[in-house]
């Protein structure tokens, strides 16, 4: 049976992938849920963000692990490693906001194009629809928080 496993090219994923994945992917499942429901996102853009978010959160936290392995961070003292931690933690969390804000941004144009029919239906929210991206990234948002308190959300 060994010899039948050793022959085959069946290799294991090894257990930091199995982490990586199953991390990423559980709280990409959270987020994929609230833009689904909050922010009425079709099937598609909810997929698409998912699949972002996970490839995102894997690249960045991969990234940083390759780094600390090069590096010999393990080696290091806990001041020294303290040291180059605590700046990595600062560096890791903007470059995460960026490049969800980027995601964010380019996904919201094509959910703007997908509502277009439902957005024309509410009273003038969005005339016309002669935005820039970051224009329709804006009047959504003041549309979704406008639309929030006159329900009596807020």
């Amino acid at each position: 049976m060994n010899k039948l496993r050793n022959s085959t090219n069946f290799k294991i994923i090894s257990l930091y992938w199995k982490c990586q994945l199953l991390g990423w992917g559980t709280v990409s499942i959270y987020w994929a849920y609230t833009v689904y429901t909050r922010d009425s996102y079709g099937i598609f853009f909810t997929f698409l963000n998912y699949v972002l978010d996970i490839a995102i959160g894997v690249s960045l936290t991969h990234l940083y692990r390759y780094f600390a392995k090069k590096y010999h961070w393990n080696a290091l003292s806990l001041g020294n490693l303290a040291a180059r931690v605590i700046p990595s933690i600062i560096l890791l969390s903007v470059a995460y906001m960026e490049l969800v804000d980027f995601k964010w941004h380019w996904t919201s144009v094509g959910t703007e194009v997908q509502n277009l029919g439902e957005c024309q239906e509410t009273k003038g929210a969005f005339p016309n629809f002669n935005y820039s991206s970051g224009q329709a990234v804006e009047a959504r948002a003041s549309f979704l928080k406008k639309g929030w308190t006159e329900n009596g959300q807020s």
